[in-house]
Parts: structure tokens; sequence; C-alpha cells
């Protein structure tokens, strides 16, 4: 892409992000019609995604990993790609894209660099955007916070925390932090 194919305002409409080819090793989001580009997360975040997909799994509920998730089509344009996502029933099943409306549960695993935009940046874009589920997963902190969206902002749901997290909705879920972070032996 060049610069003649940005719009007027400088800013990425959906379909000039659409145009975007991949950047290895990186990944990217658009945010207000501006391009971010990150590093790819390290072995730690996606042991801990890999060990969330399996728990979802044995409960027949399939999270799906770094799906582009729409979050407003108005302009300027937002497509986030959140670490895991559990789509509605109702949600096609191959796409590698959703609409925040096919959206139930986003959850993100902070890592070094994305710390502020998982709890304030990507906490505001996902209520913004109507997704009645944000969990963030701290792995240094050994802590989880699970958000759930009311009249337009998220609030906090109790956790029970000390060497399991029980958290309760969409579905209720155990975690073992050693079995998460790999410290269990094999799960």
């Amino acid at each position: 892409m060049t610069a003649m194919d940005l719009t007027s305002d400088g800013l990425l409409a959906l379909d000039e992000w659409n145009a975007l080819d991949p950047i290895e090793g990186r990944r990217l989001e658009l945010v207000d019609g501006v391009v971010i580009v990150s590093p790819r997360p390290k072995i730690l975040h996606a042991a801990v995604a890999g060990r969330l997909m399996q728990l979802f799994g044995a409960e027949s509920l399939l999270l799906l990993p770094e799906p582009e998730v729409v979050i407003a089509g108005e302009r300027p344009s937002t497509v986030r790609v959140p670490d895991l996502v559990l789509p509605r029933e109702t949600a096609p099943a191959d796409d590698a894209r959703f609409d925040a409306s096919e959206v139930l549960l986003v959850i993100e695993i902070v890592s070094a660099g994305s710390r502020r935009t998982d709890y304030i940046a990507k906490r505001y874009d996902y209520a913004h955007a109507g997704i009645p589920y944000y969990w963030i997963v701290d792995p240094d902190d050994r802590d989880v916070l699970c958000l759930e969206l009311a009249d337009g902002t998220y609030r906090e749901l109790p956790v029970t925390v000390d060497d399991t997290v029980v958290l309760p909705r969409p579905v209720p879920i155990t975690v073992d932090w050693d079995q998460l972070l790999g410290r269990g032996g094999p799960s």
C-alpha cells in the first residue's frame, strides 16, 4: 500500500486495512484508523493461551486464537486482535474475523508491552463494542480480572484467587495457576 491509497485524513478505512499484507513476526491491529504493530507474543504467552483453549475445550467450548474483531464499522475503523475469543453460538465458526456483535468473550493475556493496552485501551474498546465479557489474564501477577458488561461499562465479577481461580461467567471455569503457567506437569 502506498501513501496514495490512504484516505484524505490519513486514517485507514476497513477496506484499506483488508488490503494490507501481514508482517512476519508481528501482530497488526487497526485502532481508530491507525495501524498498530506489536511483536508476536512470547512462548509463555502462547502456552497460557493453549492451556486456556484446553480448559474451554473440556467444557465443549471453542476458544479461537487471535481472530480479528471489528470494533466499529464507522470511521475511524478499529480492528482488534484479542489473544482468544469465544464466539457466540450463532457466529460463523470458520471465520478469522468477527463483528463484535458475534463475540461473547474476549481474553487478553498480559505481556510486558501490553499491560496498558490490555487494562485500559482494550477494556474501553470492547465495552464500547458491546462485548459481554472480557477477561484479562496476568501470568506475572498470577491474577485474572473477569469483567461483565453492564450499562455500557465493565464491572468486575468476584473471582476466587489462591492456587486456583474460579471464574463465574460466561461459563464457570476453574484455573489451576501451576498448570496454566506450565509448572504442574502435563495437563
